[in-house]
């Protein structure tokens, strides 16, 4: 998975409550959000028009820049720290994190 694939679900998900709901939000396919899911990028224009509909920079959408700007989703210090490691991790890796945050939510 890309950085730019799990910041905008991630994104999706705080603001829209799902990757698909955001997309048609701005006017984007299902089709351009199973391709971006596979690792497919958006143009450099539909970067823009993203990261300017989430309150982020295009640099932040696509890894350049690793926290998000003051004030969007995502700027919770612990959230932005959980996101690096997340995005730093392999699939496994990646699996076992959701794991353990699944465990520690339902026991809650």
């Amino acid at each position: 998975m890309t950085v730019f694939w799990e910041r905008f679900r991630w994104l999706s998900k705080s603001k829209d409550g799902s990757p698909n709901k955001s997309a048609s939000n701005l006017g984007f396919s299902s089709g351009s959000v199973t391709a971006w899911s596979k690792g497919t990028m958006p143009s450099t224009n539909s970067v823009k028009r993203i990261a300017d509909y989430f309150g982020v920079t295009p640099e932040y959408m696509i890894g350049i820049e690793k926290n998000a700007p003051n004030g969007a989703p995502g700027d919770d210090p612990i959230w932005s720290e959980i996101m690096d490691i997340y995005l730093a991790a392999s699939d496994k890796g990646k699996d076992r994190i959701l794991q353990a945050v699944r465990l520690f939510s339902e026991n809650e």
